[in-house]
């Protein structure tokens, strides 16, 4: 009986979106790493680039599907690791990267997509990583890159302008940690991954 309550709400939720109005579109803007990803690009502002799917339920209410990526890179002076904090002496220079694949809920106070203020709030797959880049002295780099997977947020305020154009406050958190191996010590890395960003969408 629960697997048929539960194929059943699949199967409403897949015909209401089936039967909804569908747009898609693409956003792009600054994104300024907060918390631990901060420190990790040495305060310095980086990008995030979204491609998103939207169906309109009505009633001001929206899906969307999203696929994003959020990067800022820096050389920080000093880096928090489990076993204190290491002096960047080497110049090492640090990515901190996201890429994640959610869905939102966004609510439009006017009742329509097309034009005027909306909120929204969703969850994501996030997959953090933490590339390091070494100088070396033939003038190349020796490159090590750092992967951690798990479960992402995020809560957006943005205004619609026209059919076609909206500007968009995405704040979006997730975690980095992982087991790394540092010169025969093995410890748990674990940064802080938020971002607030500040992007322009464009519908198709």
């Amino acid at each position: 009986m629960k697997r048929l309550a539960l194929s059943t709400l699949f199967l409403v939720s897949a015909a209401s979106l089936a039967a909804a109005d569908f747009t898609g579109g693409i956003q792009l803007g600054p994104a300024f790493p907060l918390g631990d990803m901060r420190d990790l690009a040495n305060r310095s502002v980086g990008a995030q680039l979204v491609f998103f799917g939207r169906w309109d339920l009505g009633a001001g209410s929206m899906v969307r599907a999203r696929l994003e990526g959020t990067s800022a890179k820096g050389t920080p002076k000093y880096l928090n690791s489990p076993f204190g904090t290491l002096t960047n002496a080497d110049g090492v220079q640090i990515t901190a990267a996201t890429t994640g694949l959610g869905a939102d809920y966004l609510w439009y106070l006017e009742g329509s997509p097309a034009r005027g203020a909306y909120f929204g709030t969703g969850l994501s797959y996030a997959s953090n990583r933490v590339d390091l880049s070494l100088p070396v002295a033939s003038g190349g780099t020796n490159n090590t890159s750092y992967n951690s997977g798990g479960l992402g947020y995020g809560f957006y305020a943005g205004y619609q302008f026209s059919p076609r154009w909206s500007m968009e406050l995405v704040y979006r958190a997730s975690t980095f940690n992982k087991d790394i191996d540092v010169k025969g010590q093995t410890g748990t890395f674990r940064y802080t991954m938020p971002s607030l960003s500040v992007v322009a969408g464009y519908t198709f």
